[in-house]
């Protein structure tokens, strides 16, 4: 499941999917060294939940592959003639996979070597440092980076081979569910008849391009909102310091309003237009439920940020990830004295949400294709690791 290499004459494609809780997105890119990856073509389905209750992973399992099925079927009838027009080919090279919360966990830790007497750093404590440690039962590695050195107290850029009395090597891991790391696996391989499927954990992908795009925010917190979790990541010093999943989301929105009693809300999709969530002041009855909601998730997240601030000063920019129907809702939701008092002090927050807009510069998308966040960090992502393994 490595990348692919390539010389620099040469240029493919891939498919980029992306799988969370609330929805499957996929799209065609022409990747080429030296260039910005073009997206060629681009779709997304939301996941409507219907078997059972999001207590655990499984049940929303098989609601996701019947998505990812059908997304993989578009891709392949609608988006192989755009990737065809585009590039003169629909073959594709490879496809790269990013799971997301509820489905993956993401954690960092610090790695310290200590001695009287200075010591060498090698190759040998590097792989020490990384080497795997016992998996949560159905968890299966999907990565692990050493993202700092940090030697006699100063960060290294190249640590190999100096002579130190201490060390410290900051360590991103990710594991992925293990059955649905299978299922996605099988259903990609058999429609693209390729074992060139490559997953990954989406917050180290959050986190390594937000953190290229914005090189002079240092300091930031990443908010990723599914339907059944939240992702949400510390940033200090352009390092990744915190990462944690609050096991609450959108789709508990969607849950409010059907067991309150309530018809005829629009709530279909999780959204209601360009407003995001309906307007709970619609029906009293509804308002109540979604308000208990709101509070609720709102309390485990600043439960979840009191416990960074006792060991970080909290950052006061947050890139929100949502899509697109909820992302308005969510960002006023965040401004609220619930959170706020967390900073002590009068100097506000700033909410940033994260746009396809954004990313116009470093990824170039072509129509048919649409502007997408989460697909413009994945080709970023994508052929970084690309040009690096070369």
């Amino acid at each position: 499941m490595g990348f692919l290499s390539f010389n620099k004459k040469n240029a493919h494609n891939v498919a980029l999917i992306d799988v969370s809780s609330a929805s499957v997105r996929g799209a065609y890119a022409r990747i080429e060294e030296g260039q910005p990856p073009t997206i060629c073509y681009t779709a997304h389905l939301s996941i409507e939940p219907q078997t059972g209750t999001p207590e655990t992973a499984t049940p929303f399992v098989a609601d996701m592959l019947r998505a990812l099925e059908e997304l993989v079927g578009i891709l392949q009838k609608e988006g192989a003639a755009a990737l065809r027009t585009a590039t003169g080919s629909a073959h594709v090279k490879q496809v790269f996979v990013s799971i997301g919360a509820p489905w993956q966990e993401s954690n960092v830790r610090v790695e310290s070597f200590e001695k009287e007497t200075p010591f060498v750093f090698t190759r040998a404590l590097l792989d020490e440092a990384t080497k795997r440690n016992e998996l949560p039962e159905g968890m299966i590695e999907s990565g692990e980076a050493v993202i700092a050195t940090i030697l006699n107290g100063y960060e290294s850029r190249q640590p190999l081979g100096k002579r130190v009395k201490h060390a410290d090597l900051v360590i991103l891991s990710s594991m992925l569910n293990e059955e649905v790391m299978r299922s996605v696996e099988k259903t990609l391989r058999h429609a693209y008849h390729t074992h060139e499927v490559t997953i990954a954990a989406f917050a180290p992908v959050a986190f390594e391009i937000l953190r290229d795009q914005y090189p002079h925010q240092k300091d930031f917190l990443i908010l990723d909102v599914a339907g059944t979790a939240t992702d949400v990541a510390v940033v200090k010093g352009g390092l990744l310091v915190d990462v944690k999943t609050i096991g609450n989301g959108v789709h508990d929105l969607l849950r409010a309003a059907r067991t309150s009693g309530v018809t005829g809300t629009g709530l279909t999709g999780l959204g209601d237009g360009a407003g995001g969530i309906i307007d709970p002041a619609r029906n009293a009855q509804f308002a109540s439920k979604v308000t208990e909601v709101q509070a609720l998730w709102l309390e485990n997240l600043r439960a979840v940020l009191s416990e960074f601030s006792a060991r970080h000063p909290l950052p006061r920019t947050i890139f929100l990830l949502a899509d697109t129907e909820t992302r308005d809702f969510l960002k006023r939701l965040l401004d609220t004295d619930t959170l706020r008092s967390l900073w002590l002090s009068d100097v506000p927050f700033s909410i940033i949400p994260v746009l396809a807009e954004q990313f116009a510069g470093p990824v170039v998308t072509k129509p048919p294709a649409g502007g997408d966040a989460y697909i413009a960090m994945l080709a970023l992502y994508y052929a970084k690791r690309v040009a690096h393994s070369a």
